[in-house]
């Protein structure tokens, strides 16, 4: 488990005539971590951290709402883990984070 790790997040409800416009950001934090209980640097994962945003749109009286969002907008290359074998088979693996992505949803209230 990493020393340091957090997380925070703000978003504000914009009332506007037609609707509901909530702009939001996240942002999270995880410092280094030894993936083994050697601490050597074949199995240290460096810190990181990720910013993400959200726009979502609800008209006012529907059950209908819209969103776009960004995650990883920064599009920084983590270790989310990594397998260390450097000692007996010469190698590691590591996994990586998601890069940036973007999508649209469309949710329904029934």
């Amino acid at each position: 488990m990493p020393k340091i790790k957090y997380s925070a997040g703000i978003q504000y409800d914009l009332l506007l005539g037609g609707g509901t416009l909530t702009p939001r950001v996240d942002f999270s934090h995880q410092g280094g971590i030894y993936t083994n209980g050697n601490n050597l640097p074949t199995n240290y994962i460096d810190p990181y951290s990720l910013v993400n945003a959200r726009m979502s749109w609800k008209p006012e009286g529907s059950k209908w709402e819209m969103a776009a969002e960004l995650t990883n907008i920064m599009d920084k290359w983590y270790l989310v883990s990594k397998g260390d074998a450097y000692t007996g088979a010469g190698q590691v693996d590591g996994q990586p984070g998601r890069p940036r992505e973007f999508a649209l949803t469309v949710k329904r209230k029934f």
